[in-house]
């Protein structure tokens, strides 16, 4: 499983095309070809989500696909971001392993790289998680 971001595909009347990122308003770039296009939103995911990153700023989850194409950053963008999310409690330690394009085992030893906690715990689910039993 990968981390993908949906995109538009707007053609213009002098040819080519506009890519936009629904979910990441400052992300746009735009292409000759869908082919094109494709590798540029890549690109640009990546370098705004590096950006995006290294501000601390947030990281919005990727909205539905509804039969857009997709777009994803590097794998070690994925990492980053599979991490900042499951450090926040915004996803599940397998979840984020999945979306890193690792195994389980991978993603905790790379979270003990990057110093963070292997276990993030809310309280209020695990204590609704304990009275569904």
């Amino acid at each position: 499983m990968k981390l993908e971001y949906p995109y538009t595909l707007e053609p213009q009347e002098s040819g080519g095309f506009v890519v936009q990122f629904p979910d990441i308003e400052e992300a746009f770039t735009e292409g000759a070809t869908p082919e094109e296009c494709a590798f540029n939103a890549a690109e640009v995911l990546t370098g705004i989500l590096e950006q995006r990153l290294e501000d601390g700023a947030e990281i919005p989850l990727p909205g539905k696909r509804a039969r857009r194409p997709v777009a994803s950053p590097s794998a070690a963008v994925q990492t980053a971001v599979a991490i900042h999310w499951h450090s926040r409690g915004r996803i599940s330690q397998e979840r984020a392993a999945q979306l890193a394009g690792l195994d389980r085992t991978d993603f905790l030893h790379a979270l003990s790289r990057e110093g963070v906690d292997a276990f993030v715990v809310d309280f209020d689910s695990l204590r609704r998680e304990l009275e569904d039993e």
